[in-house]
C-alpha cells in the first residue's frame, strides 16, 4: 500500500459490488490502518490489518496483475469456499417453520 500511495496511486478501487456495507467497512478500515501507519509502525499495521480482512467474506485473496506476470493463483478449481469466519454448520431445515 506505502509503495503504491509513493508512486503517485491517489485512489483504489475496493471490490464493493454484492457485498454488504460491513466488507466495504472492513476492507477500508484495514486500508486505512497501514496508509496511517507511520513508517516504523507500518509492519504491524500490516499484520493487524490481513487479521481484519480474514474476517471479512468474501473470496480468498490473490495478487491479481500487480506483479506484472499472468496472475496463477486467480483461479484454483480445486478450491472451494470463502474466506471468513465460520460460525456454525446448518444441520437441518424445516420448510414453513
Amino acid at each position: 500500500m506505502p509503495q503504491l500511495a509513493a508512486a503517485g496511486i491517489g485512489s483504489l478501487k475496493i471490490e464493493g459490488r454484492m457485498k454488504g456495507a460491513e466488507y466495504v467497512a472492513s476492507v477500508v478500515r484495514a486500508y486505512r490502518l497501514v496508509l496511517d501507519a507511520a513508517p516504523a509502525a507500518r509492519q504491524g499495521a500490516v499484520t493487524v490489518a490481513k487479521e481484519q480482512l480474514k474476517s471479512s467474506f468474501g473470496r480468498l485473496p490473490t495478487r491479481g496483475f500487480l506483479p506484472g506476470t499472468a496472475p496463477a493463483d486467480m483461479v484454483n478449481p480445486h478450491l472451494h469456499g470463502a474466506t471468513g469466519r465460520m460460525l456454525g454448520r446448518l444441520e437441518v431445515c424445516v420448510p414453513g417453520g
